[in-house]
């Protein structure tokens, strides 16, 4: 039953509802006799006429779900689409996952089981290049005086620069364990760039190296990396790379070279 419907059994308040339900403003007007030979009508009938219709071309890629937070999936080739589809499912494997190696934190290989099947579905008998993705990991310890309500805000006002400024896959933080440790990461996309950071930063999967820089060169996170030096006890970051290959459904971190080129 919707929130804030309070309906039991009753006919009467059932067609009562049902005549409201025909006074609602529509484009395509309901025809009342259609209407009435609904024999089940329920509260969620109703809901569902008011419910505007969900826009598929938007991606939840963060923890923060308002819309100017969502990943716009048609910025995106359709590869960096399917993989940023995929890390919808990223998951820890392990409670140790602020500690632990980055690969193994998480469940890579259903990520990328995902990612591969539908590639290969898109493109059947095509022989499928490999991604590459840019990781930074930001692993941290914060302060027990550190003022987390205001580490939330800045956090999410960087999320923000970062979405807008385009090529955020995906943006994943854990919670700090019982010593204050934590991780959080975000991946870039070819070369796709994944940053792993704590309540902080911008972690997450990206197009590029050059949108993860420019991600990171706003004021709202300057002012993260600021609140950094005396909220936290200690921090340092990784920096990594992903290389996927849908063909076999492989994946695997290597250290990242300055040398190598963003895609």
């Amino acid at each position: 039953m919707a929130p804030g419907l309070d309906i039991v059994d009753n006919t009467s308040a059932v067609e009562t509802m049902k005549e409201e339900v025909l006074h609602i403003e529509n484009p395509r007007p309901l025809k009342k006799h259609k209407l009435s030979q609904t024999k089940n009508f329920t509260a969620q009938d109703i809901v569902s006429f008011a419910t505007p219709p969900q826009n598929h071309d938007l991606l939840q890629a963060s923890p923060y779900s308002d819309r100017e937070h969502l990943l716009d999936l048609t910025t995106l080739a359709k590869p960096l689409q399917l993989f940023a589809e995929a890390l919808t499912a990223m998951r820890w494997i392990t409670p140790e996952f602020a500690t632990a190696p980055y690969h193994k934190a998480f469940n890579w290989d259903s990520i990328t089981d995902i990612f591969s099947r539908a590639m290969r579905a898109e493109r059947p008998g095509e022989k499928l290049e490999s991604l590459h993705f840019y990781v930074i990991v930001f692993r941290s310890r914060v302060n027990k005086h550190a003022d987390r309500q205001l580490l939330g805000e800045l956090d999410k006002a960087a999320h923000l620069e970062a979405v807008e400024g385009g090529g955020l896959l995906k943006y994943w933080f854990g919670s700090p364990n019982e010593v204050g440790r934590n991780l959080a990461t975000c991946k870039y996309s070819p070369l796709i760039e994944v940053v792993a950071l704590s309540n902080l930063s911008i972690p997450g999967l990206w197009r590029n190296r050059a949108d993860a820089r420019r991600g990171g060169a706003g004021p709202g996170h300057a002012q993260a990396m600021r609140a950094a030096a005396r909220m936290y006890d200690e921090w340092f970051v990784e920096r990594l790379k992903l290389t996927v290959d849908p063909n076999v459904g492989s994946w695997s971190f290597s250290t990242w070279s300055d040398d190598e080129e963003a895609g």
